[in-house]
């Protein structure tokens, strides 16, 4: 018989285990280290119950008594005081407590039972279908052995390859990590770091980890941390098993390391093949995302049917049944299991399969009673079991995302304690159970269990809250994957733009206003009854958001400086009054680049040009049917003849108070473009789009050219400012200071291009004077130069305005009269379209300065009065008015992509 780890001098002095302090064990020390560790049951072999760590003595343990002939009984750390009755079945004749215990392996008898276990019985785990309970899957030292060398061979394990122990050792997962790279003499890194510990990345970089592999939700943070921008160039490999993991996810990391030079492999097992049983080659993972694969070499996968017969055509349904040598050799409810022999070489594993034409494996369905959660099998019988255990009736039902428990009402009470009780024994995420009260619990005609009832009572109760439908309709129009129960639609990266069609979601979903709702954390509104009257919700007070304040200070500026010219106020007015309202544009950028980081900095998703099309180019089509509907009006309101307005919707001419939307525009239709290229290229992405057009701006700023359409888009001449690459200066600083509140490394750009404006406002005042630069500012003669000067001072201005939003917010509740204040901010895109619609309508009398200030006070109280009412159920100032401009807005700036409901 060769036991496991029996081998491990054969290895020499090759590197096998790297210590997170950075001590190394060669593999001739291993094996030294692990039988002194292990010496005093080598001469008295028994069972030991190894409550495993990822540490070194853990693994000097389990390695050491695998060499020793004694059984091991793997277990997780505190598993013997929360599982007592497995000590008391099994009665282990030593045990190892790796986390909080000494550190030594402590007996526990003086005379082991050795007689009573099989010679060839190397491992006991906990079965992942088992909750807990005394049922333990075994497994010889064959079994574990010839599934490693399975392993090292589809994976193609060399020597030089190295990875990392980021899942638990008692994982069988964790475990095969282990065996597959000592039995090919790889090497390890030993560390207690998980994924979501930053220093982890330094480590497997120093270290140089070739090998990285985790769960569906260790991908799933990976995907939304910025993993894939990463520079790890020694890793060339990543595995994912325990689960499902969504096709997108699979085509996503397939993709990226694909073209990294690296691979990546999705695998399917279960503890009773020890465990692998199937691996996707690399080459299908994004072509066939939704498949398990082949089997693994040495094994053999058949599809029968309920009779037991093979199925043998494509995309026929059966169970899926494995044969092969590392099949387990049967289960243990007792001590005296441990010595029976091998079982039969065949798993019946409870999963529902078809073969696709290309031979290919996929999962469809569950033939037996057990889910799979966060990587654990979990026996739904035992889950009722536990449940009972209190005097509890229930039935327990559900699939790999939800575990249902049905309870009798009168018991509803303690369903909270029970939800917390379920997930900390079988060790799933709290929000992964579900608990239902029935009045009795559904049983069928037969009297036995009714669990399709059950299924359908959550089903009803989740169409009828709809929680994730709406969660998921928000997410995916703010860009993003998932959203936080403690965020807020602002926090997250709401902006202006996408609050109208946002507010238009909400409004259908629980078919009616819901006061204040972007300020509701998402938890809080997507519990909302929808049945309910919300008009009087109102969400806990609490500070604004300084960006949303600091929208609403320069969308308040832009709409005032266009009413004072509207109604001829400047003429009136020193020339120094017009530098406050200057600052809106720049504002605007800074604070659309902020956005942009918040949602894109570091994700993986920043990189791929469809997604980002998809959401991108919607904005800037909407932006234009806004463009089109202020042309229009002003074409009515004789402010621009036909022909003006033609040249205008084709940016060669610049209409009337458009600017700020054209660019708007353009920056959505050119965000794909440019985020990717930000993100790809780190640090010189943001520097080869800002040096290359300041570098170009000596030449191009002098070139007498009279084109609007070339001065807006390419600065060429001094028709127009900001042009579109300096007006991307703005945005860049904002995505840079963005990155920083993300802790985003590129966070220092910011302060860089901020030196940089010093040194712009340096040369422009030297140039200027002080005189020439007010002078130049208020008239926008320098800003239609796109001079330097303008681009220090919109820097500066808007971080003054930033700093007194940030100010504000601090002293600022989220109330009515707050709501009411900074209104124009929660619908800039809205203010400004429909303020410039009516200027554009209006006439232009010229009144004098005082009825010129009254008639542009009255505008912007009316224009802040207006927008106030389209957040609220009932409007509070104009009526049915309010509802008809609405009305008349979703029309004009969301026909052709508004969303369906999912529950109609």
């Amino acid at each position: 018989m060769t036991r496991l780890f029996s081998n491990l001098e054969s290895f020499g002095n090759s590197v096998a285990l790297v210590c997170q302090d950075g001590s190394e064990l060669n593999y001739r020390e291993l094996a030294e280290r692990a039988d002194l560790f292990c010496r005093n049951m080598a001469a008295n072999p028994g069972l030991l119950a190894l409550e495993a760590s990822n540490d070194l003595e853990s693994i000097l343990a389990l390695i050491g008594a695998c060499r020793a002939n004694c059984p091991v009984l793997l277990l997780g750390p505190g598993d013997l005081e929360q599982k007592s009755h497995i000590q008391g079945i099994f009665r282990p004749d030593y045990i190892f407590r790796g986390e909080e215990g000494a550190k030594v392996i402590e007996p526990q008898s003086d005379s082991p039972e050795r007689e009573r276990y099989y010679p060839e019985l190397a491992l006991m785990l906990s079965t992942s279908g088992s909750a807990g309970s005394a049922k333990l899957v075994r497994l010889s030292h064959q079994n574990l052995i010839s599934n490693a060398h399975s392993i090292i061979e589809y994976l193609d394990l060399k020597p030089e390859d190295r990875a990392v122990t980021n899942l638990p050792l008692h994982y069988s997962f964790g475990l095969s990590i282990l065996t597959s790279h000592l039995l090919c003499g790889a090497s390890l890194l030993s560390t207690s770091l998980s994924i979501v510990d930053e220093e982890i990345w330094e480590l497997l970089e120093t270290k140089k980890v070739s090998s990285l592999s985790g769960v569906p939700r260790t991908y799933e943070i990976l995907a939304q941390n910025g993993f894939l921008d990463r520079d790890l160039p020694d890793l060339k490999t990543m595995t994912q098993a325990g689960g499902k993991l969504e096709p997108h996810l699979v085509e996503l990391f397939a993709n990226k390391l694909s073209k990294a030079g690296k691979r990546f492999f999705v695998m399917y097992g279960q503890t009773e093949a020890s465990p692998r049983i199937s691996y996707l080659p690399p080459d299908y993972a994004s072509s066939d995302s939704d498949s398990i694969g082949q089997s693994v070499p040495g094994g053999r996968i058949r599809i029968v049917d309920s009779e037991g017969n093979d199925i043998e055509q494509a995309n026929t349904p059966g169970e899926l049944v494995y044969e092969g040598p590392n099949v387990m050799m049967g289960y243990a409810t007792c001590r005296e299991d441990l010595a029976k022999g091998q079982g039969p070489s065949e798993l019946k594993t409870g999963d529902i399969v078809i073969r696709k034409e290309n031979g290919l494996f996929k999962i469809v369905g569950r033939a037996s009673r057990f889910v799979k959660l966060a990587g654990l099998r979990i026996s739904l019988d035992d889950v009722e079991r536990i449940v009972k255990e209190d005097g509890t009736a229930c039935l327990a039902t559900g699939d790999d995302r939800q575990l249902l428990i049905a309870i009798e009402q009168g018991d509803e009470s303690q369903s909270g304690k029970l939800k917390e009780k379920i997930a900390q024994k079988l060790k799933i995420p709290l929000p992964s159970v579900s608990v239902l009260p029935f009045a009795e619990l559904p049983l069928l005609p037969s009297g036995k269990p009714d669990y399709v009832s059950v299924k359908n009572e959550a089903k009803r109760q989740a169409d009828r809250q709809g929680s994730s439908d709406l969660r998921s309709e928000i997410a995916t129009l703010l860009g993003r994957d998932s959203l936080q129960d403690h965020e807020t639609f602002y926090n997250a990266g709401g902006d202006s733009l996408s609050y109208i069609e946002a507010n238009f979601l909400v409004e259908k979903h629980f078919g009616q206003a819901v006061p204040s709702w972007e300020k509701i954390p998402f938890g809080k509104l997507f519990a909302l009854d929808p049945d309910t009257d919300h008009s009087g919700e109102v969400s806990q007070p609490r500070p604004l958001d300084s960006l949303f304040i600091a929208r609403s200070i320069a969308i308040a500026l832009a709409m005032v400086s266009h009413a004072f010219l509207q109604f001829k106020v400047w003429g009136e007015l020193p020339e120094f009054w017009r530098l406050f309202t200057r600052a809106a544009t720049p504002t605007f950028l800074i604070i659309f680049g902020i956005g942009l980081a918040r949602n894109y900095s570091r994700r993986a998703e920043a990189k791929d040009l469809k997604l980002l099309a998809s959401r991108f180019l919607p904005k800037a089509a909407t932006i234009y049917l806004a463009i089109v509907a202020n042309l229009i009006c002003s074409l009515i309101g004789k402010k621009l003849s036909f022909q003006d307005m033609l040249e205008a919707l084709l940016f060669m001419h610049g209409g009337r108070f458009i600017d700020i939307l054209a660019l708007y525009c353009v920056l959505y239709a050119l965000m794909p473009f440019v985020v990717k290229f930000i993100e790809e290229r780190r640090f010189t992405g943001i520097w080869v789009l800002i040096v290359i057009p300041w570098t170009l701006w000596p030449f191009l700023h002098e070139i007498d050219s009279q084109s609007y359409l070339l001065s807006f888009l390419f600065g060429i001449g001094q028709e127009v400012g900001p042009s579109v690459p300096y007006a991307l200066t703005f945005c860049l600083f904002g995505y840079a200071m963005g990155a920083k509140v993300q802790k985003d490394g590129r966070g220092k750009d910011a302060v860089y291009i901020l030196l940089l404006a010093f040194g712009a406002l340096f040369f422009g005042l030297t140039h200027e004077g002080i005189s020439g630069a007010i002078e130049g500012i208020g008239d926008i003669s320098l800003r239609r130069e796109n001079h330097p000067l303008y681009f220090a001072f919109g820097i500066l201005s808007a971080i003054v305005i930033l700093l007194l939003a940030k100010g504000l917010a601090k002293f600022t509740k989220d109330s009515e009269n707050a709501k009411l204040a900074f209104g124009l901010g929660a619908n800039s895109i809205f203010s400004f379209t429909f303020g410039n619609m009516v200027l554009n309508l209006g006439p232009t009398p010229y009144t004098g300065l005082l009825p010129g200030l009254a008639l542009s006070a009255a505008f912007m109280l009316g224009l802040t009065m207006i927008t106030y009412d389209i957040s609220r159920p009932k409007p509070r100032f104009f009526g049915p008015i309010t509802r008809w401009i609405q009305r008349g807005f979703r029309t004009i700036l969301f026909t052709g992509k508004r969303r369906s409901n999912p529950r109609s």
